[in-house]
C-alpha cells in the first residue's frame, strides 16, 4: 500500500484501505445497466484517422458468454503493434460485445477503489478519471486488443453507466468529417479514452523499435506516463494559479502542460474555459512559447521583414490604390512613429489586395466589400472610450451574418498617423501590445495556436502573411488564386 501513498488523495487511499480489510459492496451495486451489452460494434467502420488507422479492424474479443462473432484474417488486416503482440497464425475475432468493464475495474484495486467512491456519493476526481481510462485501456492492451472508435465510444457510454455523475464527453468525441468541420478539414477522435490508448500505444512502438533495434529505450512506458502526469499537474497548478506574480512558475507549468494542449481540437471558447490562465496579460507570452512548439525553427520578427514584405506588395498592386490612399501613402515618408506608419502600411495592405468572390450565408450570399476585409483585419478607434463599443459593432455584424467573431487586431489613435496604442482582441478578452506590429503578431500566432479559421472577409489578407512573412504553408490553406501570382 506503501507505493500508492503520494500517487492518489487521502480519500482514495481510504476506500482500498476499505477494500482490503474486506469491505463488500451491494448486490444493487453489482448491477450494470444491459442497455449498452449488446452494441454493436460491427456497423458503419470508423472514419479514417491519419496516423492511427482507426478504421482497419476492431480488436474486441473478450466476452465471457462467447456472442457470436465473425472472423477477420490476420492476413486481410495490418496492427500497429507488430508481431509482439499479435500471432502469426489464426484469426483475430470481432465480437458485439466488450465484456464487463465493471468487473474490469474490480479486478484492480485502484478500480475498486474507484468504484466504491462512486457508490458512496463521493466526487470522482481528474486523478480518478486518468486511473479508470488507464486500467481499462491496459487491460485491452493486455490482450492485444486495439479498439476503434466505436470501440472507444462503447467503453465511453459503459464508463457513464458505472459513474452516472461522468459526461461521457470527458472520455470519448466522435472524430467530425471534413465537410462538417467548421475548420474546413476533418477532425480526429478526443477524449481522455483517445489520448490514453494513443499514449500507451505510443510507448509499446518505442519498446518494440528499441527490442528490434537491440538498443536501449531511453523512456519506459512507466516514463511515459510520468510525463502525462506531470502534465495534467501542470495544468491544474495553472487553474489554480492566475496571479501574475509567479510569472516564471506560470511559464514553467505551461510549457509541462502542452502535450495536452496539442492534443486538443476545442473552439476557441472551450480552450480559454479549459486554460483561464489565457484570460490575463500574460497570454500573448503563453501564445507565442506554444507557436514556438507548434513551429519549432520558426523565429520570424515580424519588425524585420514586415517593411520588404509591404514594399513587394506595392510595387506590383499600386495600381490598386486610390487618390486618397496614395495621399495616405506620403505620410509613411514624413516624421511620425514607425507604429503609425506600419498602421498606414496595414491599412493600403487591404486596398492593395482588395477582396474577391463571395460565400454562401444559409439562403444568402456575402461579397465583402473593402472597408469589410479591412475591418476583419483590424479596428481603428480615436480613443479609448470608443473600444467597447467598436466590440460591439464587430460582434454584431457577424453575428448578423451567423459567424463567430475570429481574432483582430484594434488601433487607438486620433488618426492612422497619430497611432497611441494597439491590442489583440480574442472573444471578449483584450491584450495590449507594444506596437501595432506586435499585436500583428500575437494576432496571427494566435490563429494557429488556437487552430481558428481565417474569417472569411479578410482570409487571402491572413494567408499572405502567413505565406510571405512567416513562410507557412499548411496542408488545409485554400486556394485563393488572385493573390497566388504576387511574387516574392
Amino acid at each position: 500500500m506503501d507505493i500508492l501513498t503520494g500517487h492518489y488523495s487521502d480519500e482514495l487511499l481510504e476506500s482500498i484501505n476499505g477494500l482490503a480489510i474486506g469491505h463488500k459492496m451491494s448486490h444493487s451495486q453489482e448491477n450494470i445497466s444491459k442497455k449498452d451489452e449488446s452494441t454493436d460494434l460491427d456497423g458503419e467502420p470508423a472514419r479514417k484517422q491519419g496516423r492511427f488507422n482507426d478504421e482497419e479492424i476492431l480488436y474486441v474479443i473478450d466476452t465471457p458468454s462467447e456472442p457470436e462473432t465473425h472472423s477477420l484474417s490476420l492476413a486481410s488486416t495490418k496492427t500497429i503493434l507488430g508481431d509482439a503482440v499479435y500471432p502469426k497464425d489464426g484469426e483475430i475475432k470481432i465480437c458485439s460485445n466488450l465484456g464487463d468493464i465493471k468487473r474490469v475495474l474490480q479486478d484492480s484495486v485502484i478500480g475498486r477503489a474507484i468504484v466504491l467512491k462512486q457508490a458512496n456519493k463521493k466526487k470522482i476526481e481528474i486523478k480518478d478519471r486518468d486511473a479508470i481510462c488507464s486500467i481499462i485501456i491496459t487491460h485491452f492492451l493486455n490482450k492485444g486488443i486495439k479498439l476503434n472508435n466505436a470501440g472507444l465510444s462503447a467503453v465511453a457510454d459503459r464508463i457513464v453507466d458505472i459513474f452516472p455523475s461522468e459526461n461521457k464527453a470527458t472520455f470519448y468525441v466522435a472524430p467530425i468529417p471534413k465537410k462538417q468541420s467548421r475548420y474546413n478539414r476533418p477532425e480526429v477522435a478526443r477524449g481522455k479514452l483517445v489520448d490514453k490508448q494513443r499514449n500507451k500505444l505510443t510507448a509499446i512502438r518505442k519498446q518494440l523499435k528499441s527490442a528490434n533495434n537491440s538498443e536501449t529505450n531511453e523512456q519506459s512506458m512507466e516514463e511515459q506516463s510520468e510525463e502525462s502526469e506531470d502534465a495534467t499537474n501542470a495544468k491544474i497548478w495553472l487553474k489554480q494559479n492566475t496571479k501574475l506574480d509567479q510569472y516564471e512558475l506560470i511559464i514553467e507549468n505551461w510549457k509541462k502542460a502542452y502535450p495536452i494542449r496539442k492534443l486538443e481540437g476545442k473552439t476557441i471558447q472551450e480552450f480559454f474555459i479549459d486554460w483561464p490562465i489565457l484570460s490575463t496579460q500574460i497570454a500573448p507570452e503563453l501564445i507565442r512559447l506554444d507557436f514556438e512548439e507548434r513551429f519549432p525553427g520558426n523565429n520570424i520578427e515580424i519588425t524585420e521583414t514586415f517593411d520588404t514584405f509591404f514594399q513587394i506588395v506595392l510595387e506590383q498592386r499600386r495600381c490598386n490604390l486610390t487618390v486618397a490612399d496614395n495621399t495616405l501613402l506620403e505620410l509613411i515618408d514624413t516624421e511620425i512613429t514607425n507604429d503609425s506608419k506600419n498602421a498606414i502600411r496595414l491599412y493600403l495592405l487591404a486596398s492593395l489586395v482588395p477582396p474577391r468572390g463571395r460565400t454562401k450565408l444559409g439562403r444568402q450570399h456575402w461579397k465583402p466589400s473593402l472597408p469589410e476585409s479591412r475591418d476583419g483585419l483590424f479596428v481603428h478607434v480615436n480613443i479609448a472610450g470608443d473600444i467597447e463599443r467598436a466590440k460591439k459593432n464587430r460582434t454584431d455584424f457577424m453575428y448578423r451574418k451567423n459567424l463567430t467573431v475570429q481574432p483582430y487586431v484594434l488601433i487607438v489613435g486620433p488618426s492612422l498617423s497619430n497611432v497611441s496604442c494597439s491590442y489583440v482582441i480574442i472573444n471578449e478578452h483584450m491584450y495590449k501590445t507594444p506596437s501595432v506590429l506586435s499585436a500583428l503578431d500575437i494576432c496571427f500566432k494566435a490563429y494557429k495556436v488556437l487552430d481558428a479559421k481565417y474569417s472569411y472577409e479578410c482570409q487571402h489578407l491572413w494567408l499572405l502573411i502567413q505565406w510571405h512573412i512567416y513562410n507557412l504553408k499548411c496542408k488545409f490553406d485554400p486556394k485563393v488564386p488572385f493573390i497566388e501570382d504576387i511574387r516574392f
